[in-house]
């Protein structure tokens, strides 16, 4: 009973966070969302949003914290290490990262090819699926999650989707 208890009080104060953090149109927000929604994996979820703070924190990422129309993530989970690798950009730049085993490490380029990155910008979800069946490697260890987030009338829409790991 006092686990649960703790459980739902750990709950709730992760719920505040993103509530009272994800006001403006930044990559806070997007995190925010894209928790709340459970977009990503439950197994990656938590350590996902965490890796999305600590990232937004760098540097490199100055272009994440300012206002914008479309922001793009696309993120790689190891399943047999609980890794995460990703990239997330928009049109003012991109920030590469690597989670493992509670640490953040920016990356100096992408794990991913220009033409996935192309692809995820496009939204090509019909080119992507096409590759997926051809060069597929239906029992790898990457399951990969592309998301969109788009600004239309002051309101943060998502859109998704995962395949597994081609090429």
């Amino acid at each position: 009973m006092k686990r649960s208890k703790t459980n739902y009080a750990f709950v709730f104060v992760l719920i505040f966070v993103c509530v009272t953090s994800c006001t403006k149109k930044t990559i806070k927000q997007f995190s925010c969302k894209i928790y709340n929604q459970k977009i990503i994996p439950a197994a990656f979820l938590k350590n996902s949003f965490y890796t999305h703070k600590q990232v937004s924190r760098q540097k490199q990422a100055e272009f994440l914290n300012q206002k914008q129309d479309t922001l793009f993530i696309l993120e790689g989970y190891d399943i047999q290490s609980a890794q995460i690798t990703g990239s997330i950009w928009n049109k003012k730049g991109m920030i590469n990262y690597r989670y493992s085993l509670g640490n953040v490490e920016i990356l100096d380029k992408t794990i991913f090819s220009k033409s996935d990155i192309d692809l995820v910008s496009r939204f090509d979800t019909t080119e992507i699926r096409k590759r997926e069946k051809i060069h597929g490697h239906y029992l790898g260890a990457f399951y990969y999650k592309a998301i969109r987030g788009i600004y239309i009338k002051n309101k943060l829409r998502l859109d998704h989707f995962s395949f597994d790991e081609f090429e």
